[in-house]
């Protein structure tokens, strides 16, 4: 599968993702306050435009937990939150444009009261359906 690898359930991801050329920065949804669904769509966005299309497939529902590095978007793609974060370039720092909460990796820094964590894992859980749904059938079509 070239630069990036899946795995088995239950194993730890064995590959090394490194972009072969550099690509733009995908449009992204800006503002001072996105929609849960606009900053999914901005993460899914980010990852199509940096990893190969069925990365989708890399990531179980079931185990999906946007509050634990280990199980959410980035950790089941890279390993963990931080190692993902890093290879995606991704600022720490809130108030940026790319800072995890504005692609949905994360919950709002500035949200103390609600964590948003239960919105964020339905909400992937509802786009990863889709997505794969949709791969799946262009694939039957082709």
């Amino acid at each position: 599968m070239g630069l990036f690898t899946f795995w088995q359930k239950d194993k730890p991801p064995s590959h090394s993702f490194v972009p072969s050329t550099p690509r733009p920065t995908p449009h992204i949804h800006t503002g001072p306050k996105l929609t849960i669904t606009q900053r999914i769509q901005n993460g899914a966005a980010l990852l199509d435009n940096a990893l190969p299309s069925n990365w989708p497939q890399a990531i179980d529902p079931d185990r999906l937990n946007i509050a634990s590095g280990a199980h959410c978007v980035l950790g089941q793609i890279f390993g963990t939150f931080q190692k993902g974060a890093m290879v995606m370039h991704l600022p720490l720092a809130k108030g940026q444009d790319l800072h995890p909460a504005n692609l949905g990796f994360d919950r709002d820094p500035e949200n103390h009261v609600d964590p948003e964590w239960k919105e964020l894992n339905e909400g992937w859980r509802k786009f990863l359906a889709e997505r794969v749904n949709e791969q799946t059938c262009q694939a039957k079509d082709a």
